[in-house]
């Protein structure tokens, strides 16, 4: 019995349930039973047929069966209970939990009397198929979270079943005696009907019968379905089981519905397939497998036979089959070409023919090259240039590397000049330039560039030359024709020149021109057309030679353009690679090894030869090994997108399909697919090949998608990964806790570095001189950054430069001994070489630039404004690019254009340092060049029309504003809703939050600004709530900005601005801020979130199993971490914000890294989903609650289990911890809270409330004193945590509680629940009712009347005053006492006693005498009717007798005095021996209480005075004392400031109350005794537990002390008065909601306090987003308390009415929207239609009832109502008629000239009929249902019907064009389509748009614009068939009218909208 009563046994049996019924059939009923068996079982075998008689002695058995003991009669009992129990725990522990709520239906026919032939091994007691059903139910009912258990047998014959506490087998009899036991059953569909009527959600319905009710096979029970679907939940799981079925099997899935499922027969496994089945996480677990069971890929170390030798580069490129693939990222990057054209020409005589070019050829010809994907650059070394700038030593040099840059083509141009003659050849000793030095000399610089760009090698160029003829001498005026006409001497070189030209048979053409006189000071030739036509034409001839058309969406496949370009980086950086022996070494072991780490991590300082390693590596090592598939990808070698990780995943993953398939598979651009994809190839690689992938610089990787937190790189596979960057960089950080091998670079040997030395100066033939007298390489070797390859190339690279050859042992010596002061010397040798000014300003233009700049950027930005340039001189450009291009990373841009960059990190931070940190202004200058450039570009016109279509412009203009402090163009650009609407529609909503993220940062010094600054926070409030929508819809900018409150900057910009397109303008707006703050849009529901505890960080867990770290400020995403294979259901920050904890339905806590995203541990131990987890707040340890009904805790620093704590029967839902870590709570499905001692990890109490279902959530309060859960039943309960009671519940949601979270200071309280409602409540118990003052003075004590109605109070200045308690009005004031009155009380019979100062008591009674006027407005009199005199001192307190004859008063005169009330004589003087302050009758009449300055409670007998017994205890003056209602307990409160409770006969001490601040003024029971009220000189009144002691909750609100509190005699209400003068009415025990945040439109399952902004609430819905709120502002006031079922609008009385689930209709005003405070109720059921007619208002509910209300009059029209069999679902109204429509499929027609008739009824829907509609004219009316048909009937004569119309789905709403003469009807339907209808031949026009839309819920039309309303949330105004107007809810709308350009609409969650139809 042990084992069968044993959880633990159980649960490792792993047996069904059903399993252990075979047990009953053997076990006797009772101990006759018992030996009914045993005497059977001690018989013989039956004898055979012709056995002889002597044979029964051998059948005799020889050792009867002879029990040692008799079984106790109660013993087979026992075992009966213990298999119960067994049956119990194993539905708990062995079958899969089915969460959700759950109906299970059992058929109750006769049928299921019959035997049950799949039911074996069960025993006799499981037969039938009503048994087995019965048993299956009531396991369902156990295994599920919520499960309503009924019998049917057909519509509205069913019935729940309520369990028994008793067996299984009792309640399989229980629920089969619900039975009817009619023949046969049919579904209870209404059952179905009444779950959409009330919208309530339900997961699973299991249907169990003796046959399959197929949703594929009964039209009815598929529509049912259906409906429910489309209303309810899309999700929802049928199963019917057939237990008659023969065999067990699932039947195929060929149902209507993917979760309708069959199944035949019965079987253990019935119940585990529903679980697993209805698990929607079962696709996300097989989408995760791989990670779930931790599958590693094996490599196939083998060589494939078909790799061949990798021998050269063009091997190593190699050729992609794919080229051209369309799955390519479509960057215009990956097909543009460049084409540069050198212009070579003489100088003086040619600038009409290079004006020529530059105005007409090469703009032309830009245009024909855009059109094949080129950009086209023309360098005319020449233009912009003097002739003292041209002569420099440099020129010659310049324009040779400019012609090899330009191959291969090339313009010369000559006339009769032959160019300037430089005196020497001054080039550097390089390979290229050797021929010069043979070159005759006395060359022109242009016969040098004719001969390199074409003459030297003809066939390699495509170059083309124009001669001018001679005959222009002759026009040419004598004092010009120096500048044309050359010496004789050049002459004859230039015809030389000329005929070595032609005769090398390069393209000549001859052309002529004409003097064209002087323009601008330049002698000019005219008539170039001819010239001009010819060179547009051979120059694009042969510009198309070189590069072909492209074919379809890329010329050259990318793939192979950046593989080369990786490859060629690898060549130029192994080149000048040597050493690092040991480091190489360590590379080769690691790859080579198989069970070596996967990941090597190479690190070293900035400098270290880190890519020269790597690339001298990668090469190496794919020659060697022609096996292995080497990968690599050095960061920004391969074009502007190689920094990005999402290009590059997007790169490898190409590679990687290309060179091992699967080559159809799909290649994702999202970011995570792409993480996803990435190791799907690699593991399919991995099978394959022996892979390699390398990754030089990933601390060089940009920003975007939290590159650097290295979650992208796979953490263990069978591919092996070598990745390097700097030690301290973030992305090397972050691998730190991976399992890597990490090789360190440190510095180069001595040989090493004179092998770099020299083998770096040998490729320019220079070495240095290593002679012992004069070691120059020594002196270099030596210097302290001689270690560094980088330092030794820059010091390379400046010797080969410096040109005095006698002076290079001195310069040696004083180079700079580090890379940064090596830095600043090469800067300062550019500075002599290019002017410092120059220098400086393209190198700040590099440095500030984000990204670098394109070509053309630079030359327009470094152009001299001062010489009217406007694009900078190519030749400077040149010269610059030559002398920066060792330390520039040329890329391309998105357009083309070759994009600049400063590559290394030393050289910005030199260049920074050198030129921009010292001077301040020049930065800020910079950004201001690049900012006007910028702008300029985005706004061409300059007028903030925002025309421009640069990307690129838009995207840097804020930042370059934002740097170059220009606030007023910052504010103009920001604050621009033209600039935001441009911005968001180029897809850069992103890049714009980050805008105002930069702007608004408190980094920023807006110094000057503030102004400004103001305005672009506010815009950067209504961007960040509006992200969402504006991101998708653009076009509404200037619609959502004016419907900000109008105080806001964006509708005071928007007001002023002149709008040309129609919008929404929202009328009845909230006038504050939205209390949405930031909504962030998301890919995936959301299913938990957690905040940390210092940073503006948000963890969010999402439905695609990953966990994203977003900023609660900008919502940007930080970082995100995959690891878990299912859902995650719960994640939280350590106290310290360290590590994040996720708990996952895979089974297993997860704890991350929170600075590097990386995974620490992984906790594996429960045996089901681990439902929640949490970190002790002190980190000490973590506990997981998990569905396998256990909680265990676990070490955060090693990860080992330390205890398993069980104590819940059912599945865990939810923990917590107090905030001092010493107490745990948990919660299960069944309603249970379980306390916890967190040190000894024990069990401290088990509570919940009978009616308590599953709770979802559970929490401590801050101060740990009460404990709060929430769940399916909609309401928060809030315990006792030290009594375990419930002390309230706060009521408000109607959908189940998932949520709930208090804010750090405990003021408030955030719940959230599955229909998205967010609520904020006082987390404080009690909330003040009424508050009155006295007229002058105060009150010392205040009283309630024994019927509660009145109050009574003490006044200060000798008045007594009473108050209607329900109004607290002043109803009389008694005056007598001639001092300060003490107190006062009710007497039973109403008479008043009060106590005073003066020493004398008044017995006041109620005069019969009408009350006289007077200016106080007194509506009573009381009369002293006697004085009772006897104290000698203050009487203090007085009590009354429950029968009124007596009083008692206490006194400073020591003593206390029993009264005759009816005499007024004293009784009894009851001495003390000091002064009495309180006294009490008890309620039985038997004891007076009395306390005072002797800290002692004295306890008298009341008749004789006597005293009985004392309290002691009290440390100080006992103020106050009560007895219980039922006399037994008495509670004291004292100047020690505590409370006691003691009990009477006892005489001893129960609790110590303490919490009080001051000394306490008075206490009282409440009716149970349970709790007690007490208020204190504090200024608090506060509420306790009386047993435990504990306190519930403290009431704050008086200004000064409080000097008496009194509860009502019900005891909901507690009286306080005060020294400031007030009375005070509290419900002492009420929750109060402050607030209700609407704005998600799914089910919240995350929400909390944000722990560093104050009021701030973040919140996480399974509507895929996060949004963060201000709890202190009001979202939109909602119309209703629930959803808005539909609006009307009545012209007559200009209202507009809605009706709603809450049961009531609102009149709003229709011109403001404003709620009129109108409003009818009294209805008990919701109501769902509503209309206007004749000045009445007809609803319709769910009760099938239609009524009229005369809004007027405020009285209901009995003779206008009239009743349906069903739900109302829609009402239409005219002039003169009232149409119903109904779920029962008939619409009533009404004319109101008839009201003594019934309304005609039709029927001809088979469905229910769901809208209905009168045509304007009122001719003819039409009807929709979900039947999926329109009917049309005429009813201008005798209502007739017309015709039908079949739609494709449900039809929701209808509506006539009120043009009569089109002859159209729209209708919506639940497919989201809205269709026109020709109502005379009654066929479908057409579809407006193909947008889903969700269902449409409501069509109307305002003028001629058509109007609707859809699921989606969007109220769209539709003209031609195309949407005007649009605006987007966050919830669905549920119903639009229109009406005098006005629209109105509604929504789900109870908001009423008023929009103004604004047409431009």
């Amino acid at each position: 019995m042990n084992k069968l009563t044993s959880e633990t046994s159980i649960a490792s049996s792993r047996q069904f349930p059903t399993r252990f019924f075979s047990a009953y059939e053997v076990i006797p009923k009772d101990i006759n039973d018992y030996k009914v068996q045993l005497k059977k079982m001690n018989e013989p075998p039956p004898a055979k047929k012709g056995s002889k008689p002597d044979e029964e002695k051998r059948r005799a058995k020889k050792k009867p069966i002879s029990p040692a003991n008799i079984p106790s009669a109660t013993l087979f009992q026992e075992y009966r209970a213990a298999l119960d129990t067994a049956v119990k725990l194993a539905t708990i522990h062995n079958v899969k939990p089915i969460p959700g709520a759950t109906i299970v239906l059992v058929d109750g026919s006769s049928k299921m009397a019959s035997d049950c032939g799949t039911a074996k091994g069960m025993g006799a007691a499981l037969r039938k198929l009503n048994q087995v059903g019965a048993l299956l139910g009531l396991m369902c009912k156990y295994a599920c979270e919520e499960c309503t258990l009924s019998v049917f047998t057909g519509p509205q014959k069913y019935a729940q079943v309520e369990l028994l506490p008793s067996s299984i087998l009792d309640n399989i009899e229980n629920v089969i005696r619900h039975a009817t036991g009619e023949e046969d059953s049919e579904f209870p569909y209404d059952l179905v009907e009444s779950l959409i009527r009330d919208r309530k959600r339900v997961d699973n319905i299991i249907v169990l019968s003796h046959t399959l009710i197929s949703a594929s096979e009964n039209a009815q029970m598929f529509n049912v379905l259906q409906k429910y679907r489309e209303e309810v939940n899309p999700n929802m799981l049928f199963v019917s089981v057939n237990l008659s079925g023969k065999g067990v099997s699932i039947l195929p899935t060929n149902e209507a519905h993917p979760n309708d499922i069959m199944i035949n027969g019965f079987s253990d496994s019935i119940l585990r397939f529903v679980a697993e089945r209805g698990d929607v996480n079962q696709l996300r677990y097989v989408e995760n497998i791989d990670i779930a069971k931790n599958v590693k890929s094996q490599a196939n170390e083998m060589a494939p036979s078909y790799l061949n030798e990798l021998e050269s580069l063009g091997e190593l490129l190699g050729d992609d089959p794919s080229a051209g693939d369309d799955d390519y990222l479509h960057s215009p990057s990956s097909s543009w070409r460049t084409a540069r054209v050198f212009i070579s020409s003489t100088f003086l005589d040619m600038h009409a023919e290079r004006d020529v070019l530059t105005r007409f050829v090469f703009p032309e010809l830009k245009q024909r090259c855009l059109k094949r994907r080129i950009h086209l650059a023309e360098v005319d070394l020449r233009w912009g240039v003097t002739q003292e700038e041209t002569q420099q030593n440099k020129s010659i040099q310049i324009c040779l590397e400019e012609v090899d840059r330009c191959r291969p083509f090339f313009v010369g141009i000559l006339g009769q000049r032959y160019g300037w003659v430089p005196s020497e050849y001054t080039l550097p000793d390089l390979p290229q330039f050797d021929w010069v030095k043979n070159y005759p000399k006395g060359r022109s610089i242009t016969e040098l560039e004719f001969e390199y760009g074409c003459l030297a090698k003809p066939a390699d160029s495509s170059a083309l030359f124009y001669f001018r003829d001679d005959a222009l001498e002759r026009d040419i005026p004598a004092e010009f024709k120096s500048q044309f006409v050359d010496s004789q001497e050049n002459l004859e070189k230039l015809k030389t020149l000329k005929t070595r030209v032609r005769s090398a048979g390069a393209k000549v053409r001859d052309y002529k021109c004409l003097w064209g006189g002087v323009r601008d000071g330049k002698p000019l030739v005219r008539g170039l057309e001819a010239f001009r036509q010819s060179v547009l034409e051979d120059l694009w001839g042969a510009i198309c030679s070189q590069f072909e058309e492209p074919v379809g969406p890329a010329l050259i496949d990318p793939l192979a353009e950046e593989r080369a370009h990786h490859w060629e980086f690898i060549h130029s950086r192994a080149g000048t690679f040597h050493g690092r022996k040991v480091e190489t070494s360590k590379l080769n072991a690691a790859i080579d090894d198989v069970n070596a780490q996967s990941l090597v991590v190479v690190t070293g300082k900035a400098g270290a030869g880190k890519s020269s390693l790597l690339a001298h590596w990668s090469l190496n090592y794919a020659k060697n090994h022609k096996w292995v598939h080497v990968l690599p990808h050095f960061v920004g070698a391969g074009g502007p997108n190689s920094t990005t990780v999402r290009h590059i995943l997007f790169r490898f993953c190409r590679e990687l399909r290309h060179q091992f398939g699967p080559f159809d598979a799909e290649i994702p651009t999202d970011y995570k697919a792409l993480v996803q994809a990435f190791q799907m190839f690699l593991e399919h690689a991995s099978f394959q090949k022996k892979v390699v992938i390398v990754i030089d610089g990933i601390d060089q990787l940009g920003a975007s998608d939290r590159a650097a937190s290295m979650e992208w790189l796979p953490s263990d596979c069978k591919v092996k990964f070598v990745v390097s960057g700097v030690a301290e960089s973030p992305a090397i950080q972050a691998l730190k806790k991976r399992n890597t091998l990490k090789i360190e670079m440190g510095g180069l040997d001595p040989k090493d570095r004179q092998v770099i030395v020299r083998n770096t100066l040998a490729q320019y033939r220079k070495k240095l001189d290593d002679r012992p007298m004069n070691d120059q390489e020594r002196v270099l070797l030596k210097k302290m950054d001689a270690d560094k390859p980088l330092y030794l190339i820059l010091a390379c690279s400046e010797l080969r430069v410096f040109g005095v050859f006698e002076q290079l042992t001195e310069k040696i010596k004083e180079m700079g001994q580090t890379i940064p002061r090596l830095l600043e010397e090469v800067l300062a040798r550019m500075e002599s070489d290019h002017g410092r000014d120059r220098l400086k300003q393209i190198l700040a233009l590099l440095v500030c630039s984000r990204g670098g700049l394109t070509e053309g950027e630079i030359m327009v930005l470094m152009a001299r404004k001062d010489k009217g340039e406007t694009k900078f001189p190519d030749a400077l450009w040149s010269r610059l690019h030559s002398s920066l291009h060792m330390f520039m990373r040329a890329t391309t841009s998105a357009t083309g254009e070759v994009m600049y960059d400063i590559f290394h990190k030393e050289m910005v931070k030199a260049i920074r340092k050198r030129y921009l940190d010292m001077d301040l202004e020049y930065d800020i200058k910079t950004h201001r060049s690049l900012a006007e450039y910028f702008l300029e570009k985005a706004d061409p016109v300059q007028d903030g029309s925002w025309g421009g279509s640069s990307l690129r412009s838009f995207s840097e203009l804020p930042h370059h504003l934002i740097k170059a402090k220009m606030w007023k163009v910052v504010d103009q650009t920001l604050c621009s809703l033209t600039f935001i609407e441009t911005k968001c529609t180029l897809g850069l909503a992103f890049d714009l939050n980050g805008d105002y993220v930069e702007a608004c940062s408190e980094d920023v010094n807006w110094k000057g600004g503030d102004k400004e600054r103001d305005h672009v926070e506010q815009f950067f409030k209504f961007f960040q709530a509006n992200s969402h929508i504006l991101s998708q819809n653009p076009d509404l900018t200037y619609q959502q900005a004016i419907n900000q409150p109008d105080s806001t900057s964006p509708h005071v910009t928007a007001a002023s601005t002149k709008y040309t397109r129609p919008y929404l303008e929202w009328i009845n707006k909230p006038q504050v801020e939205d209390a949405c703050r930031l909504t962030i849009k998301l890919t995936e529901p959301v299913t938990a979130i957690a905040l940390h505890p210092t940073l503006d960080h948000i963890a969010c867990a999402m439905k695609d199993c990953t966990l994203r770290i977003f900023s609660s400020s900008s919502g940007l995403e930080l970082m995100t971490m995959a690891g878990h294979s299912n859902w995650i259901t719960s994640c939280s920050y350590s106290g310290d914000g360290a590590q994040i904890l996720t708990s996952s339905w895979d089974q297993t806590i997860r704890i991350w890294e929170t600075s590097t995203g990386a995974e620490a541990l992984t906790l594996t131990g429960h045996d089901r989903l681990v439902s929640c987890a949490a970190f002790s707040p002190n980190n000490k340890f973590v506990i997981s609650g998990s569905w396998d009904c256990s909680l265990k805790t676990w070490d955060p620093i090693t990860g080992k289990n330390i205890k398993t704590l069980r104590g819940h029967s059912k599945p865990i839902n939810t923990v917590s911890f107090t905030m001092d870590s010493l107490r745990i709570v948990s919660a299960d499905w069944d309603g249970v809270i379980l306390l916890w001692n967190a040190e000894e990890l024990t069990q401290i109490s088990k509570f919940s409330s009978p009616n308590l279902t599953s709770i979802r959530c559970v929490t401590f309060s801050p101060n740990g004193k009460q404990i709060l859960s929430a769940g399916m039943d909609t309401f928060i309960h809030l315990w006792d945590a030290q009594a375990g009671k419930e002390i309230s519940q706060l009521r408000g949601h109607s959908k189940p509680v998932t949520n709930i979270s208090f804010s750090a200071d405990g003021q408030q309280l955030v719940s959230a629940d599955e229909e998205g409602t967010i609520k904020i409540w006082d987390g404080i118990l009690g909330s003040e009712v009424f508050s009155s003052k006295v007229p002058s003075g105060w009150m010392n004590n205040v009283a309630y009347s024994q019927d509660g109605t009145q109050i009574v109070a003490a006044g200060s200045e000798c008045q007594v005053w009473v108050w209607d308690a329900l109004t607290l009005t002043i109803s009389a004031k008694l005056v007598g006492h001639t001092r300060a009155v003490t107190c006062a009380v009710f007497c039973p019979d109403g008479k008043i006693l009060s106590a005073s100062e003066d020493h004398s008591l008044i017995l006041w009674s109620k005069s019969v005498k009408a009350v006289q006027p007077s200016e106080e407005n007194y509506t009573m009199e009381y009369i002293p009717s006697q004085t009772l005199k006897g104290h000698t001192d203050v009487v203090a307190a007085c009590a009354v007798s429950p029968d009124g004859m007596t009083a008692v008063s206490a006194s400073d005169d020591f003593s206390a005095i029993l009264w005759d009330l009816t005499s007024g004589q004293i009784l009894k003087q009851m001495k003390h021996g000091a002064v009495v302050k309180a006294c009490a009758f008890s309620p039985n009449g038997k004891y007076i209480a009395t306390g005072g300055r002797t800290s002692v409670v004295h306890l008298w007998n009341a008749r004789q005075g006597a005293e009985i017994a004392t309290f002691a205890g009290h440390l100080d003056w006992v103020n106050v004392l009560q007895f219980s209602q039922d006399s037994k307990k008495i509670v004291s409160g004292s100047w020690d400031y505590n409370l006691k409770v003691w009990n009477v006969k006892k005489g001893t001490e129960i609790a110590t109350l303490s919490g009080h601040a001051s000394a306490v003024s008075a206490c009282y029971f409440t009716a149970d005794g349970s709790r007690v009220i007490s208020s204190c000189y504090d200024g608090t009144i506060k509420v306790w537990d009386a047993d435990a002691g504990s306190e519930i909750t403290t009431l704050v609100g008086h200004g000064k002390r409080v000097n008496y509190c009194a509860l009502n005699p019900e005891g909901n209400y507690v009286a306080s008065v005060s020294d400031d003068g007030e009375i005070k009415i509290w419900d002492p025990m009420s929750g109060i909601e402050l607030n209700a945040l609407i704005g998600h439109s799914a089910g919240v399952l995350g929400c909390s306090y944000d722990p560093i902004r104050p009021n701030m609430v973040v919140t996480g819905s399974e509507d895929s987003s996060i949004k963060v709120w201000n709890s202190t502002v009001s979202s939109m006031a909602a119309g209703h308390s629930q959803r808005i079922n539909a609006i009307s609008f009545d012209a007559i009385a200009n209202c507009i009415f809605t009706c709603s689930d809450d049961m009531t209709i609102k009149v709003f005003d229709a011109k403001s929207g404003q709620f009129t405070g109108r409003i009818l109720r009294g209805q008990t059921s919701a109501i769902r239609a509503i209309g206007t007619c004749d000045g009445k208002v007809f609803f319709g509910s769910d009760d099938g009832n239609v009524r009229a209300w005369d809004h007027k009059r405020n009285r209901m029209v009995q003779d206008l109502s009239w009743k349906h069999q069903d739900v109302v679902s829609a009402i239409a109204c005219s002039t003169k008629r009232v149409v119903s429509a109904s779920w029962d499929k008939t619409i009533s027609f009404k004319l109101m000239d008839q009201k003594a008739k019934p309304p005609v009824v039709f029927k001809n829907h088979s469905d229910w009929v769901t809208c209905v509609a009168i045509s304007f004219d009122e001719s003819h009316l039409v009807s929709g249902g979900a039947d999926k048909e329109l009917v049309l009937y005429e009813i201008s004569a005798q209502p007739r019907l017309l015709r039908r119309m079949a739609d494709q789905s449900r039809i929701r709403s209808v509506v006539f064009h009120p043009t009569r003469t089109t002859g159209l009807i729209f209708s919506g339907n639940a497919s989201g389509e809205i269709c026109a209808w020709n109502m005379h031949q009654g066929q479908k026009m057409y579809k407006l748009d193909d947008e889903e839309f969700g269902a449409i819920h409501s069509l109307t039309f305002g003028g001629s614009s058509l109007v609707s309303g859809a699921q989606d949330g969007r109220i769209r105004v539709w003209n031609d068939k195309k949407t005007t107007a649009e605006f987007i809810n966050s919830s669905p709308i549920t119903s639009v009218v229109a009406f005098r350009g006005k629209i109105a609409a509604a929504d789900n969650i109870g908001h009423a909208f008023l929009f103004q139809l604004v047409e431009l």
